[in-house]
């Protein structure tokens, strides 16, 4: 027992005197001699370290450039303007008359014309009041005369109507045959006092408004 105590002290007295006869630098550069983990990645593979750097920046460009976009961007800036053309076009309006003078002069020989029961001003009325301008024509700004042409019987029945001008589509044509088989029983025409079967020319116009 005493000789394990007196090794053990001697061991230690040994240790006291290494450490006593070591100078501060060589202390220092044992020290020193214990490597980092960090260091050591670095030391060992530079080229490890090198990419994740590469890496690193990659990323950054690709947020910046992502935030960019978005605050650039016309679809988040700039809202659509169809609602206002819808708008536009439902804020409009036709409306349709009955231009005399510009129908052609009538070959019908005849003494009394046939006319609309009240005169040209009720035609007028009722074309206006009954005549609807066709929506896809409004959509389309699409306006003018359509001039047809009807035969009157010796009982003022309004009979082959027939539309003679140019076509300017979009059911105006279609509307305006429409108004006019709808027509109340005409004047007839009279030639030497009777009642003659008469060919009679109508321009209905249209107008937006």
């Amino acid at each position: 027992m005493k000789r394990q105590i007196r090794s053990m002290a001697l061991g230690l007295a040994t240790i006291f005197v290494i450490n006593a006869c070591q100078t501060p630098e060589e202390r220092a550069k044992e020290m020193n001699t214990q490597p980092v983990a960090e260091n050591a990645d670095a030391n060992n593979n530079p080229e490890a370290a090198a990419v994740d750097t590469t890496t690193s920046l990659q990323a950054d460009e690709s947020m910046l450039s992502a935030d960019s976009n978005t605050a650039t961007s016309p679809a988040a800036s700039v809202p659509p303007r169809q609602d206002e053309v819808v708008l536009k076009k439902k804020a409009l309006k036709g409306r349709a008359s009955v231009d005399m003078k510009a129908a052609p002069a009538s070959g019908a020989k005849v003494e009394v014309m046939p006319s609309f029961p009240g005169g040209e001003s009720s035609l007028n009325k009722f074309v206006e009041d009954n005549l609807q301008y066709p929506q896809q024509a409004i959509d389309n700004d699409v306006e003018g005369r359509v001039i047809v042409t009807f035969d009157v019987d010796e009982n003022g029945r309004i009979y082959r109507p027939n539309v003679v001008s140019d076509k300017l589509g979009y059911g105006l044509e279609e509307e305006a045959l429409r108004v006019i088989k709808s027509m109340p029983q005409w004047n007839p025409g009279k030639l030497k006092g009777k009642n003659v079967k008469t060919t009679f020319t109508l321009p209905i116009v249209y107008q937006l408004i």
